[in-house]
Parts: structure tokens; sequence; C-alpha cells
């Protein structure tokens, strides 16, 4: 059984927001006339929406000096809709001038002279053979190279002692059949090496783009490759390494592509299952997290082969390590595949045999379909842990993440009604119709709260420590939130309770800007309490920062109420 734990809070807008503006604050400051900075991206078209902004606000920034962004990508895999396109008519439509190079195929004479190079030869004494290379590849520099590997490999073209040099057979290489397709003929010329070698390399290609040898070794698990097989990777090209780095990454996608293609297609999910389970099997728990992501990827490729319910759990399971530890990263859309995978793999009796990891599924999904903005997703699979979960505390997370979900797409009235369900089985029982009278009483009840209490006695105040006043002051500044436009009576009712808990139980973060709302409304009442509002606002700011300090979240908030509604009265 799984151990449950309290779900992390998390911003992950906030956070993408400050890691972009700290990356721009970065290259400005390394960035100037006596060293100017060249950042090269490549592939874009795969880079994420994170990746993109921040290149966006790289080349738009104008205090950004002395920078040159340099970004390959495929035409062929980027059209008009694609998400690169967009960014980049933006930039444009911005003012920004950048120039579009298209790099394609090589020239017949460029190629000519490579093969002069490589042969060291004159140009023409290669030209028949550079103009048959040429014709049967289009001078694409990868396939001009492979090429003349495998005519080397094939005696089409090698070094005779007698002449000194190299010679080649014109008439037999113009008619060898050869793929148009590049990784197809990379594959055929893989197909060729031993048998060790094209097993390694099926290994390395379930692996991804980057591995080392320790998980070679796990991977392989009595498989014959070599004693040398990854040196020998690097030697023919397939492979590259950096000095001491213990990593080996493929020399491009298209080679990892191509040696994934020996894989026959009918067994590629049995494959990928059997290097799941050989890793998971050679693996002690204590390292399970620093190969969970090789280990899940691989065993979910092959899922569908997979039967056995305790089988299943087990990959559930892991499923959850890895979301919950790419949750953590903050990379929310790749966490919620693992987690959407490990809650399909629960079978039917889960909330009975496997409370805790099922809960726990639906807890790190929710926090990760939140931040993706996935509400759909959310709002249906917050059905069976709120109608299943054997106790009030385990709906905690997905009540707080749907309110989070009804506030960000601005259905406050569900929010609201949430929320009041939620404190009211917390002990805070909240009025939803405001009457004058019931407003009285309110400000009664707060005002009697805070006599004899001064500026430094409300910052000396204990912290709070009783979880569920905790948990109703995160729910209490949800409804601050969604109150404010459409419920202003219910708002203040709000800021009054906030209050009034901080100084019965304690303080917390949130107390900081109830001080504050609640100094503003000081500000605006008939009585013109501007004092007292001025003091709330001082408690507010020290407060937060004795809390949370300068990098608080609910930093923005408490300064705009501060300086926007309170200290315009005052400064």
């Amino acid at each position: 059984e799984v151990d449950r734990t309290e779900g992390k809070k998390m911003g992950g807008k906030l956070m993408g927001q400050r890691l972009k503006y700290m990356f721009c604050k970065l290259i400005r400051s390394i960035s100037c006339r006596s060293r100017p900075l060249v950042l090269v991206l490549d592939d874009l078209q795969w880079a994420d929406k994170m990746t993109l902004g921040v290149i966006r606000m790289l080349m738009t920034d104008p205090d950004i000096h002395s920078f040159l962004f340099l970004g390959c990508y495929r035409e062929n895999e980027v059209n008009e809709s694609h998400v690169l396109s967009a960014n980049l008519n933006d930039i444009r439509n911005q003012g920004i001038n950048f120039m579009t190079i298209k790099v394609g195929a090589i020239e017949k004479e460029s190629v000519n002279a490579l093969v002069s190079d490589v042969m060291c030869l004159p140009p023409t004494l290669c030209q028949p053979l550079s103009n048959v290379v040429y014709q049967k590849t289009g001078g694409i520099i990868m396939f001009v190279q492979r090429l003349l590997t495998s005519l080397n490999d094939e005696g089409l073209v090698w070094y005779s002692y007698n002449s000194n040099r190299w010679m080649f057979d014109v008439q037999k290489i113009e008619q060898k059949e050869m793929s148009e397709d590049v990784v197809k003929h990379m594959t055929e010329q893989m197909s060729r090496l031993p048998k060790k070698m094209q097993i390694g390399l099926k290994l390395c290609a379930c692996l991804g783009p980057q591995f080392d040898a320790e998980i070679v070794e796990k991977v392989q698990n009595g498989a014959n490759i070599g004693d040398n097989f990854l040196q020998s990777c690097v030697d023919d090209g397939f492979l590259q390494t950096k000095e001491d780095s213990g990593y080996y990454t493929w020399a491009h996608d298209q080679v990892q592509q191509a040696a994934y293609e020996l894989i026959p297609l009918q067994q590629r999910e049995k494959f990928h299952l059997l290097i799941g389970s050989r890793l998971f099997l050679s693996t002690s728990s204590s390292e399970i997290d620093k190969f969970i992501f090789y280990i899940v990827d691989n065993m979910n490729r092959g899922l569908t082969l997979v039967d056995n319910p305790y089988q299943k759990y087990e990959m559930a399971e892991l499923n959850l390590r890895a979301g919950e530890k790419i949750l953590e990263r903050h990379s929310f859309q790749s966490s919620v595949k693992y987690l959407m995978t490990g809650i399909a793999l629960l079978g039917n009796d889960s909330w009975e045999k496997k409370y805790g990891l099922t809960i726990r599924l639906h807890d790190a999904a929710s926090e990760a379909l939140c931040a993706t903005g996935e509400f759909t997703k959310l709002t249906a699979l917050a059905e069976n842990p709120l109608t299943f979960a054997r106790c009030f505390q385990d709906k905690l997370n997905i009540y707080n993440n749907l309110v989070r979900v009804f506030s960000s797409s601005g259905k406050n009235e569900e929010c609201i009604a949430t929320c009041v369900s939620v404190l009211s089985q917390l002990g805070e029982f909240l009025p939803t119709q405001i009457t004058p009278d019931i407003l009285q009483e309110e400000v009664a009840a707060v005002k009697r709260a805070l006599v004899g209490y001064t500026r430094q006695e409300l910052l000396s105040l204990p912290v709070m420590a009783e979880s569920k006043k905790l948990t109703a002051m995160r729910f209490l500044n949800h409804m601050l939130i969604a109150t404010y436009s459409c419920n202003p009576p219910l708002n203040l009712i709000v800021v009054f309770r906030m209050v009034r808990m901080t100084v019965d139980f304690g303080v917390c973060d949130i107390s900081a800007i109830a001080f504050a709302c609640y100094g503003a409304w000081l500000a605006s009442s008939p009585n013109d309490e501007y004092e007292g509002a001025f003091t709330m606002g001082r408690v507010a700011s020290d407060l937060m920062k004795k809390l949370c300090g300068e990098e608080a979240e609910i930093l923005p908030r408490i300064y705009i109420v501060i300086y926007g509604m309170i200290n315009i009265y005052k400064e």
C-alpha cells in the first residue's frame, strides 16, 4: 500500500513567468559590446510553449544588446498552424526583423569537393564518383557520408596499395539500388552489421536520445552486445559522447530512428515491455528514482500486453512515481501523461484494494491538469475521488483544485458554492444571503476581536498550527477572489472571518491579504478610518515579509491593495 502525502502547492504559471524573466536578465547581464553572445537552438519544431515564450522575450526585449539568436527547424514539419509559426509571426508583428535562411541539400560542386577531401584525390578525378553520389543522395549531407561509408564496406570504394590511392567502380555504384529515405537507407546499412551490434542498437534506440553506460549494462542483462559496443558506435558515427561526461547521445535523431526501425513493427510493444521489465527487476528500490523514466516510458509502450492485475497496479505505482517526480520540476504536460496512464491502469476495485495508490494518483493528476488548464478533464476526474474517498480530508486536495479551476475559468458562482460547502464541513459556516443586519453583526464581531491589539501585538501573534483552520483560510482566500466582483457583501464577510480567525488561531501567509483587505474596507468606510486602515496596511506588509519574504506569491495582491486602496489616502 502506498502512503499518501500531502500535495505540494504549485504556481506553474507564475513559475514560468519568473523563469522567462530571470533568463532574460541573465542574457542582458552577460551580453555586451566587448563580449557579444550567440545562442543557437536546434530542432525548434519540437520546442514547447515555454521555450518559445523565452525566445520571444529574448528577441523582443529592448534592453538586450550585442546578442544574436540562431534557431534551426525542419521546414517540412512546420506549417502555418504550427505553434512555432505563430510565435515567429508575433515577433514580426512587434517590429522585430529577422532573417530566414533556408539550408537545403548541398550543391553538386560541394559534393565533389567533399568526396575529393575524403579520398585525397583531385576534384577532376573524383567527378565521376561524386556525380553518382549526388544523383543517389540528392546532396543530403548525412546521406552522402553514410553512402560513402557503405560503399567502402561493400568494396565498391577501396584503397589500392598498388596505385597508392583510393579507387572506385562507378558502373557497379550506378547499379546499386538505394532508398530515397535516409532512415530506410541507414536501417538497411545497420542490418548488415554483426548481430551483436544490431541488438545493442535496438536496445539503445528504446532508451531515448541520451543514456549512460550503466543503463545499457542493465538493459542488456545477459544479451551479448560485445565489450566495446558503445565505443564502436561512437567510432562508426552512430553515437556521440562528451569526454568524461559518461553520457551518450545519438549523432542525429534520424540515426536513432534508423536503429529503431531494426525492430519489426509487430514486436516493438513486446520489446519495450521487455526492456522496461529488465530495468525494473535489475534496479534496487533505492535506485528506482534514478531510472524511473527509462523504466516507465518503456513499460507504458507495452502496457497493452499486460493482463495481470497485480502487474497493472505495479505499473500504476511506477507511473505515479514518475508523474510526481516530474511534477516537482513543473513539467506539467509530461506529468499528466504519466498520471493519467497510471489511473487508466487501475482496476474497478482499486478504491478498495489499493486506496492509497488510487487517491494519490487522482490528487497528483488533478494538480497537473489544473496547471495545464485542462479543466474539462479535471472536472471529470474529480467525480470518483469525491464519491469514493474514505474521509473528507482525502477530498480536500481535489476540492482545492476544482475551486482553482472554477476561479480561473470565470465560474465564480460554482467556486463560491464549493467553498461554502467545504468550509461548512470544516466548521466554518458562512451566510450566503447577506442582509444589512448580518453585515452589521459581522462588522461588530471583527471590531470586538481587534479591540486592544496594537500593530506590534498583531505581528507577534503565534503561527497558525491547526490544520483545519489553515485549510479553511485557504478556501476563504479562494472565496475572496471569486466574490470580489460578483458578490461584494459576501466578500466583506469573508474578509472579516479571515481576520477573526487569524486573531483567534494565529497567523499564516494568507493572514496578510486579510489584514490588507480589512484596511481597504476601513479606508472606504463612511467613518473615514484612515489611520486604522494605514496601520492594517503596515501589518499586512510586515507580516508578509516576516512569513514569506519578498518572493511571496501573494505579494502582488497585497501591494495592489495597500498602495492602490489604502496609502493613497495617507501618502
